[in-house]
């Protein structure tokens, strides 16, 4: 929906003080960023399958329960769009969304609501109730980054089979694509996607504590004035630089070889019998 997701983000950017709203017109501007919500995907111009890899920025999402119930109200969550890159992104866009993959299966968005947290401390809604823009990032410098507070939940009318959904969140940047024998070269929007799934129980079911998540850390960024559609993004501390790719979302279990239960001692020391005898010796044996 190139046409939607543009009026959105032109929706959040409006709100924003002149002098950023004169460097965020539109793809065309040569004084300003180009809006990367009006380019092709990165990888719907590439020439040959995955010869197109960004190592400008990293998005991640922390904080999302594991479960949640039908109708129990809001699950707050985090997200940060962090530069990992060695040039500064001029304008990055953010997009949540709460969805699930379906073959044929009944959709989550008509079930779903998302909001997204304002610079004042209220919140405001997604554009498309379970999908839209939060307010842009302007300027985010090398190693450095910004971050978003979000929430959604679940209508109690969610039908039986909606059992699992996602949330996520997308940071979109103007790239260029440059084929590998630089016969063909596209200014193109290059993007990021950080995402955490959980599972639907019924409504009245008691669903499980959020998860324990350490987040992300991210860095100073200049980012916009508070919008009317969406957040504005919080300055954290230093990003550190980072060689492509999505962090693991998930926990890390470390792997050791050892057994499942401990070891019980079963053997006993045996008395001394008699004065100037030797050592006497122990038994002892282990058990799995």
């Amino acid at each position: 929906m190139p046409y939607r997701r543009t009026a959105a983000l032109a929706a959040a950017v409006g709100a924003l003080a002149p002098a950023v709203l004169l460097t965020v017109a539109g793809p065309a501007r040569a004084d300003g960023p180009t809006d990367p919500t009006t380019l092709p995907a990165c990888t719907d111009v590439a020439t040959a399958y995955g010869d197109y890899v960004q190592d400008s920025l990293r998005t991640t999402v922390t904080g999302v329960p594991r479960s949640v119930a039908a109708g129990d109200g809001w699950h707050e969550f985090s997200a940060s769009v962090a530069n990992i890159g060695g040039t500064s992104l001029p304008l990055v866009a953010v997009h949540g969304l709460a969805w699930r993959e379906t073959d044929g299966g009944t959709e989550l968005g008509p079930y779903a609501r998302m909001e997204v947290e304002t610079g004042g401390g209220g919140w405001q809604p997604l554009s498309e109730g379970s999908s839209g823009y939060a307010a842009p990032t302007v300027n985010l410098a090398a190693h450095s980054g910004a971050s978003y507070h979000f929430r959604f939940r679940i209508t109690s009318d969610a039908p039986a089979d909606v059992t699992f959904g996602e949330v996520a969140v997308e940071g979109l940047f103007a790239d260029t694509y440059r084929a590998p024998d630089s016969t063909y070269v596209a200014d193109c929007s290059g993007d990021s996607i950080g995402d955490e799934g959980f599972r639907i129980t019924p409504a009245g079911s008691t669903a499980t504590p959020t998860a324990s998540v350490t987040p992300t850390p991210t860095a100073t960024a200049t980012a916009a004035a508070t919008a009317t559609t969406g957040a504005t993004p919080s300055a954290t501390g230093a990003v550190p630089a980072a060689s492509g790719g999505a962090p693991s979302t998930g926990p890390q279990l470390a792997a050791t070889g050892a057994p499942d239960a401990l070891p019980l001692l079963a053997g006993l020391g045996v008395a001394a019998l008699a004065a100037g005898a030797g050592t006497v010796a122990a038994g002892r044996r282990r058990t799995r």
